[in-house]
């Protein structure tokens, strides 16, 4: 599969001389033409830095704008963070999609805020309640998937085979372009 990645933190050598760091991947069977880390940490020096991966893949010769992120618990950096997620999204001229862990709940503020611009998935073609945290008995809906509108959501699923594999259960989506 074809891969970016997007640091969100860098953490300095272990003992054997290895520099670490984690963040943001996307794995696409589509080639990837271009890709961008974006820094969400707005400036600040945190204890977990965040960021925004943004790839742009090429489906069949169509361009198609794909966004990863893991946002903020803390309420005034979160919105600062969707603010400037909706402003990458503005200048999109591509169909898109982002996804990740969005820590957030449905129809909070955030939520209403993106679901201006796009679509929810889950909202559009899930069934239940789409909770996915913890992922041994998830009793929250933290993880999503938001589409541009030229986008249509199929269908849409928590996937839970594997729980362990994760402190989130996955989504997945199958979306279908007009």
């Amino acid at each position: 599969m074809h891969h970016a990645f997007s640091p969100s933190v860098s953490l300095g050598a272990n003992q054997l001389g290895i520099a670490r760091q984690y963040g943001n991947g996307l794995l696409s069977r589509y080639p990837i033409a271009t890709h961008q880390s974006h820094s969400l940490n707005m400036g600040l020096k945190m204890a977990e830095g965040r960021s925004l991966l943004e790839a742009i893949i090429d489906v069949q010769g169509q361009p198609f704008a794909g966004y990863v992120t893991h946002l903020s618990l803390n309420p005034f950096l979160h919105r600062r963070q969707t603010d400037f997620i909706i402003g990458q999204l503005d200048r999109q001229p591509f169909p898109s999609l982002i996804m990740g862990d969005w820590n957030m709940r449905p129809g909070s503020k955030p939520w209403n805020k993106m679901t201006r611009k796009m679509d929810d998935v889950w909202q559009k073609a899930g069934t239940g309640n789409g909770d996915t945290y913890p992922s041994f008995r998830p009793r929250r809906r933290l993880d999503y998937i938001f589409i541009s509108r030229q986008l249509h959501a199929i269908d849409a699923q928590v996937v839970a085979i594997r729980p362990t594999a994760s402190d989130h259960l996955p989504l997945r989506a199958t979306l279908r372009l007009d």
